[in-house]
């Protein structure tokens, strides 16, 4: 016996719940169930990123288009005030496909040598912070599912709030394996990402996010499947 294998419905599943919302720090999106529009924990625990603007929330609901799934990493750059800033932002589909790619011209004098960046003046594609927000508005709605692996920094770097999202550390966080992105890689996709020390690949992160969530839902299937076979003889 089969089933049709949707990757939405599974990812509809696992969803992160207000109190997993809350406990792991992320922005709590006003339409989360269970919200009570408290201002308080609006922005969660907002840290201080040297970022200009407040949170926005995803609102549109694309009525044109299924729901979609999307996997976000955003990388920061240190600036020479010693505090960080947003530098590049990338969204892909389900399927590795590059949806959207920005860096970011910060507010504050940067170190263009970085450690893990390479930026100089004539590679920022925006200026604004509030345009890279929008930006990520006009291709995210509100019924898509985000991706990542502890997305609560990224989305808490961008002010921005969403409603439904996957965090990869969350669905593997029963086994015992180590938890970060680079160990389960590893351990579960046989990759070896983050190889360099110099430079931080957002793209590499989140194709990674979308490959282990992919492997948990072909497991999810499995079992489901497993289920349907052979059910439970408890009445």
């Amino acid at each position: 016996m089969t089933v049709d294998f949707d990757h939405y419905a599974i990812a509809e599943k696992l969803i992160l719940t207000y109190d997993q919302l809350s406990r792991r720090s992320y922005p709590v999106h006003s339409k989360v169930p269970g919200f009570e529009g408290n201002p308080k924990i609006l922005g969660s625990i907002c840290l201080d990123l040297s970022i200009d603007g407040e949170f926005v929330e995803t609102f549109r609901s694309f009525c044109t288009r299924e729901p979609k799934i999307f996997a976000l990493d955003c990388e920061m750059i240190q600036t020479s005030y010693l505090t960080k800033s947003v530098g590049k932002v990338a969204v892909v589909d389900i399927n590795g496909k590059r949806i959207l790619e920005e860096i970011l011209f910060p507010n504050d004098p940067m170190y263009y040598m970085s450690k893990k960046t390479r930026y100089y003046e004539e590679n920022f594609t925006v200026k604004s912070f509030k345009k890279l927000q929008n930006k990520l508005c006009n291709i995210i709605g509100v019924n898509d599912i985000l991706v990542g692996h502890a997305l609560q920094g990224d989305l808490r770097a961008l002010k921005l709030r969403h409603p439904k999202i996957v965090d990869t550390r969350t669905l593997y966080e029963d086994v015992s394996s180590p938890k970060s992105l680079k160990s389960l890689a590893v351990v579960y996709l046989g990759e070896n990402i983050q190889r360099s020390k110099r430079k931080h690949d957002p793209v590499e992160d989140f194709r990674a996010s979308m490959s282990l969530f992919k492997k948990f839902c072909v497991k999810s299937k499995a079992k489901v499947i497993k289920d349907q076979e052979h059910p439970s003889s408890i009445s």
